[in-house]
């Protein structure tokens, strides 16, 4: 049985998640949900980046991508020899 290897993303999660903490940070500032200030947008950027970096790190990673790999067939059983 070949081994499936699966590889996870824990850099491509910290980039997401500073992403997404700096839009919600100023997203809740716009709106004003939360005061205007640099160390709140500061905290949920950070925030949010070390949830992404854990989530890459420790999610449940996917099923490769493309054809699994195909075991050889089985041989046909060699012929008997007819009764004598």
């Amino acid at each position: 049985m070949p081994e499936t290897t699966l590889s996870r993303h824990p850099i491509r999660g910290a980039i997401w998640g500073l992403l997404f903490g700096a839009g919600l940070g100023l997203l809740l500032m716009v709106l004003s949900i939360v005061p205007l200030s640099i160390p709140t947008l500061i905290i949920y950027t950070a925030a949010a980046t070390v949830v992404g970096l854990l989530w890459g790190m420790f999610a449940p990673a996917k099923r490769p991508k493309g054809a699994a790999p195909s075991a050889p067939a089985p041989s046909a059983p060699a012929p008997s020899a007819p009764p004598a």
